[in-house]
């Protein structure tokens, strides 16, 4: 009904304040102390470039470019050297802000905190909706009481319909039927002939008499 839960890491980075769209850092030197969070996907990254390049405070992670900040989805590769670590300016400016601006408790950046009631009710909100979804909330409809129920509404009662018996016809001896209304039980009905009544047709004016017919009407 849901998604599996996802493990979460958080952690405290520096990130350095660089030249909009490039990876040069900006003059004077300047950082920020930021909480990272992050799934295995990246976590399995980072224990990777661990493995290959060692101790990663002295090497400066390289993320980008994103192609879906929300999604941390980018790049990730691991730089020769640490800026921070060039003069001793740097190291002392780096060293302080990292120790002063910490959050106490980073469980809050990998997700809320919830009581077990408020969980089970989230839960029964997802059962709720896929219930829905399902169609397990619906009941059949009771076609005849429907019907009832508009012609209540109407003001009309339909009487319910009733069906004549048939009437019996007569019983024909299988063995002595000659032919095929014998089968059927029926009697042979004589055709009838249908007598044309002559029809009067006028002749059409021939041409000596059309010249008379126009004086006529003129």
């Amino acid at each position: 009904m849901a998604q599996a839960p996802q493990r979460r890491y958080a952690m405290h980075v520096i990130r350095y304040k660089t030249k909009a769209g490039t990876f040069d850092l900006i003059t004077p030197y300047s950082i920020e102390v930021l909480v990272w969070s992050f799934t295995d996907k990246i976590f399995n990254q980072i224990a990777d470039a661990a493995n290959e390049w060692g101790d990663l405070r002295k090497h400066d992670l390289i993320l980008g470019p994103c192609t879906n900040e929300t999604f941390q989805q980018f790049d990730l590769s691991v730089g020769s050297k640490a800026a921070w670590l060039e003069d001793a300016q740097r190291k002392d400016l780096t060293a302080t802000a990292f120790r002063e601006n910490q959050i106490e408790d980073l469980a809050i950046a990998c997700g809320s905190k919830k009581e077990k009631r408020w969980i089970e009710e989230d839960l029964n909100k997802i059962r709720e909706a896929w219930s829905q979804i399902n169609g397990a909330n619906t009941s059949a409809v009771d076609d005849g009481s429907l019907d009832d129920d508009l012609n209540d509404l109407l003001g009309a009662k339909t009487p319910a319909a009733t069906t004549a018996p048939a009437a019996p016809k007569d019983e024909v001896d299988l063995s002595t039927a000659t032919d095929l209304t014998d089968l059927l039980g029926e009697t042979e009905t004589p055709a009838t002939e249908a007598v044309a009544e002559p029809v009067e047709v006028a002749a059409a004016p021939s041409a000596d008499n059309f010249d008379d017919l126009l004086a006529d009407l003129g």
